[in-house]
């Protein structure tokens, strides 16, 4: 059975909000259009849709799509401005000093290497808060309030504080998650088993979105983790609570 590639969250006559699944690209990819991507799949929906923002790839959650161009220039002026409210949900290799705070550390390209970014004192401003939802030996779950919308913010304000986001490719220290890692005396495989890993993408899932519409209601979405990321926290509830 083929994994369902979006949900739908909310619709209006403005407004599509979908839940957007991981891997799946937000855009077209460059140099292969054929590969699925979720503007792609709003296009089959509604013939004239704009995208109001981006996830990665690897991130999955909440994503705002406009039906007119009204609408879009509406929402756009407002993640502009920071009227919208954004939550997301991560989980950290690592724990963090403080329970809750913001990091305000300014982030722009790094030279020579393609779409890595850095914190940089001439980057462009960029701020984020966040508040510890679970504490486990090593690992943390973090909800983020990103108030501006860099390219990569939270992974790279994430990894700032010493605690990337698990499974981060680029800012992190590993690549998947995987069980043995956390069980390490009991865990056992039978002979010619291979461990399936938990993660194979980071662990950031956007949780939630709202802002003010064009007629002054609230449009708003909101959707849990996905099961890799739930059966993680699950196992490490499990296995290394505090």
């Amino acid at each position: 059975m083929k994994k369902k590639k979006y949900d739908l969250l909310h619709e209006d006559g403005d407004y599509i909000i979908i839940n957007k699944s991981a891997p799946l690209l937000s855009l077209p990819d460059r140099w292969d259009p054929e590969i699925p991507n979720a503007l792609q799949f709003m296009q089959i929906k509604v013939d004239d849709i704009f995208m109001v923002h981006r996830l990665d790839k690897e991130t999955s959650g909440v994503m705002v799509f406009a039906k007119n161009e009204r609408s879009h220039k509406h929402a756009c002026s407002l993640f502009e401005n920071r009227k919208v409210y954004k939550e997301y949900i991560g989980i950290l290799e690592g724990n963090l000093s403080s329970k809750e705070g913001e990091v305000d550390q300014p982030i722009q390209s790094l030279p020579a290497s393609k779409g890595k970014q850095h914190v940089n004192a001439d980057g462009k401003a960029s701020l984020t808060a966040y508040k510890v939802e679970q504490n486990f030996r090593g690992f943390s779950v973090v909800k983020f309030m990103p108030k501006t919308g860099r390219t990569h913010q939270i992974r790279v304000h994430a990894a700032y504080l010493g605690a990337p986001i698990l499974a981060d490719k680029i800012y992190g220290y590993s690549n998947e998650f995987k069980l043995s890692s956390i069980k390490r005396k009991k865990f056992k495989l039978k002979k010619y088993d291979v461990e399936r890993p938990l993660l194979t993408r980071h662990a950031l899932h956007a949780h939630k979105i709202s802002f003010e519409g064009l007629d002054g209601k609230t449009v708003s979405a909101e959707c849990n983790p996905p099961k890799d990321m739930r059966a993680t926290i699950n196992q490490m509830s499990k296995l290394i609570a505090e």
